[in-house]
């Protein structure tokens, strides 16, 4: 204990080192829910849950230039005065008060402050006239996603084609290289745990407090100054509105200095969530090429269990596994319109033959299934002829009816939008199937196509007649309307195409996260993000999408280079400084709370549990070290690095079969279902999101929030509508009180 103590002391002396030697620090922490007995205590044996926090800082490396390998899309014109490039050393006056209300306040003892200057990092921004275009740059982001898919496409083709590891690599397209990190760990150090709950205003700003004071500054002298705070989602928003609510308090106590920038894990985690909902597809799975379906397939339907993720790297696997199949199906159908290629063997002995294929291929791929917008175009020029078709259905009808009424026919006038006669079919079922007084064939078929009339006419099926006929009265074909056009547009589309299309576009977005970010190139996870902005409006991940949106403007309004630069250059974390394990910070933060709980002990005594939060805590990365050096003295291989590869070949093959099977691949008119024609199926169309947040953010809702927020204030939260502060700031800057009516 006392070795582990000196450790920790240790760490506690670099920190201390780091900031005399005037290099920034940044800080982040995540909460802990904890179990922890209390049997002996109470009269029951139960336990009870109590909250920590996990906190650890790191070194703020200085600012990168990344240059842009498209049109500008940003303000690179030179600022003039902006001070130095490095972080910002102020000399303050140390002081055991924390009441302190004057940075000048006259003292001998001087400290450096690790934090940076504000004056260059920001700028004033100006909100009126916003234009969304501008904002949104949707041609540089178009053609980045084109440019990454080309390259994604060819690393998948290359994996499974040993014609791509024969020719020359200059010739095949690469995904982008922006602003690629160092492969160098990052210095880290972990904090005391604190017994706070981060959950709640009050608790954020205590973290905020006690690590300032853990680096032995008073809050005054953070006036003025800057440094960047990490977290996840809820962190931030808490943050902010601790910074709301104190607008009016004393300078050193508004939290002003606090700059939040990304973490990414809960970001990807969140792609992958809004991609599998977008392509889940049927509840029971009958849908051809849907997610579930092919999960039930290779049994790993637990994905689906919860609506949360409960298991991140298995979602994560069995997206990648279906982006791999669907990229070689893609690829496969292309090469099948005019040869007999029906498997990947075929495809690579299809390309050895002409090497040169292999560049052509690609654009192909690429110029068919991955343009953002092709679903969201197909299914609106479809919408357009279904509304001529119907409208010439409605006057086939009010021909038919005033006809009818002139020869003195009797109408029925049920006006039920379903028609004179009884037994028709539901759409998808020809008039040739039918006969004189219901349907052909046995007993029970007759008895089980008039029930599904019957349901359809009960409204409990979305079926609908398309013949004119069938309807005795222009309302009644008026009170069918939605059903006729639903039912007239899908006869001219192909619903497991588009799926098999949209699927492949969401997952290559996010795809590029993921890999940008394991790679460390920052340039890219910066443009992932616009996309993802894009994304989540349309998924409905409304808090993800304010908050990309966010970035968006910060980045385009309020940032200056020198602000960017340090986001490129500290968005991301390396622990091992080895290639393609960057992760971002709330990921690091992450694997502290992982080593404290698995040293933590329920039952244990408060001595034990104090020396976690205090010891172990400030040793994690210590320990670290240490193992990895244990292992490489005794010849075992760090598992970080050098762990052996899960063959995930059969079960690809397995997905690209199925989708042959089952021709989701190539376009099929007029496919809406599966199954029989005795008991068809409908095909659950896909969520088209990228499509769906275009139309969401071009209606000005979401920009009109983000710039009230900026200009005029937000809601307060309700645990703090009862302080006289409160009702004050908000008058003040035009917010609304968000309390109990």
């Amino acid at each position: 204990m006392k070795a582990t103590a000196a450790c920790a002391e240790a760490s506690d002396a670099s920190l201390r080192d780091a900031i005399q030697a005037g290099r920034a620090i940044g800080v982040f922490w995540d909460n802990m829910t904890m179990a922890r007995k209390v049997g002996e205590e109470t009269t029951l044996n139960r336990h009870e849950f109590v909250n920590w926090t996990a906190r650890g800082a790191w070194e703020i490396r200085p600012p990168i230039k990344c240059p842009l390998p498209w049109e500008v899309q940003y303000d690179w014109e030179e600022r003039e005065n902006l001070g130095s490039t490095t972080s910002y050393i102020a000399e303050i006056m140390s002081s055991n008060d924390d009441d302190i209300d004057m940075v000048g306040a006259e003292n001998s003892n001087k400290e450096v402050l690790p934090c940076l200057d504000p004056k260059i990092l920001f700028k004033d921004a100006v909100y009126k006239d916003l234009d969304l275009c501008e904002i949104l740059r949707l041609e540089q982001m178009e053609k980045y996603y084109e440019e990454v898919s080309k390259g994604l496409i060819a690393e998948v083709l290359g994996e499974y084609c040993t014609t791509f590891q024969k020719i020359d690599r200059k010739n095949i397209p690469k995904v982008p290289e922006i602003c690629c990190l160092p492969k160098e760990a990052s210095q880290i150090w972990t904090l005391p745990v604190l017994e706070v709950d981060e959950a709640t205003l009050d608790g954020n700003a205590q973290l905020l407090e006690e690590f300032i004071h853990s680096l032995g500054i008073p809050l005054s002298a953070m006036c003025g100054r800057t440094t960047l705070v990490a977290g996840d989602l809820m962190s931030v928003n808490r943050i902010d509105g601790v910074i709301r609510l104190r607008k009016r308090d004393l300078p050193e106590r508004n939290m002003e200095w606090a700059t939040t920038i990304n973490r990414h894990l809960h970001t990807g985690m969140t792609s992958a969530s809004a991609v599998l909902d977008a392509s889940a597809g049927r509840a029971d799975g009958r849908d051809p090429a849907s997610l579930r379906r092919i999960a039930t397939m290779l049994g790993r339907n637990k994905v689906f269990d919860s609506k949360s993720i409960k298991d991140y790297t298995a979602l994560h696997r069995l997206i990648m596994h279906c982006w791999k199949a669907h990229i070689l199906v893609a690829a496969i159908e292309l090469v099948r319109e005019g040869t007999d290629c029906d498997s990947v063997e075929a495809l690579d002995t299809w390309l050895s033959e002409e090497p040169s294929r292999c560049e052509e291929l690609i654009s192909r791929v690429v110029a068919k299934f991955m343009c953002p917008l092709q679903v969201k175009n197909i299914r609106r020029e479809a919408m357009e002829a279904a509304q001529t078709q119907f409208e010439k259905l409605k006057n086939t009808v009010k021909e038919s009816v005033e006809l009818r009424k002139k020869n003195g026919e009797v109408m029925s006038g049920s006006g039920r939008g379903i028609g004179r006669r009884r037994g028709f079919p539901y759409s998808g079922i020809g008039r040739e199937e039918r006969g004189r007084g219901g349907y052909e064939g046995s007993k029970s078929t007759r008895r089980g196509r008039g029930r599904a009339a019957r349901e359809v006419a009960r409204g409990k099926r979305g079926g609908v007649s398309l013949d004119a006929e069938d309807y005795d009265s222009v309302s009644a074909v008026t009170k069918a309307k939605d059903a006729l056009l639903r039912a007239l547009s899908r006869n001219s589309r192909d619903l497991a195409y588009e799926n098999f299309i949209l699927f492949l576009q969401h997952s290559t977005m996010y795809v590029d996260f993921y890999s940008a970010v394991r790679k460390g190139d920052s340039g890219r996870v910066e443009r992932s993000l616009d996309l993802h902005s894009v994304f989540f409006h349309g998924t409905g991940r409304w808090n993800y999408a304010k908050e990309l949106l966010d970035l968006q403007i910060d980045r385009r309004l309020l940032w200056t280079n020198e602000m960017r630069g340090y986001w490129l250059s500290n968005t991301l974390l390396n622990l091992s400084g080895t290639s393609d394990k960057f992760m971002g910070i709330d990921e690091a933060n992450e694997y502290v709370v992982r080593e404290l709980k698995d040293g933590y002990n329920p039952s244990g005594t408060v001595k034990s549990r104090v020396y976690l939060q205090e010891t172990v805590a400030r040793n994690v990365m210590s320990f670290r070290g240490v193992k990895r050096g244990m292992n490489s003295t005794i010849g075992i291989p760090y598992g970080g690095t050098r762990h052996s590869k899960v063959d995930d070949q059969r079960d690809i093959m397995l997905i690209v079969n199925l989708l042959l099977k089952e021709g989701v691949g190539k376009f099929s008119m007029g496919r809406w279902s599966t199954g029989t024609k005795s008991s068809p199926v409908e095909i659950k169309e896909s969520l088209d999101a990228y499509g769906e947040g275009l139309a969401e953010l071009w209606t000005g809702r979401p920009l009109a929030a983000s710039i009230l927020k900026r200009t005029r204030g937000d809601k307060v939260w309700r645990e703090d509508v009862g302080s006289t502060e409160v009702f004050v700031d908000n008058g003040a800057f035009g917010g609304d009180i968000e309390g109990d009516s």
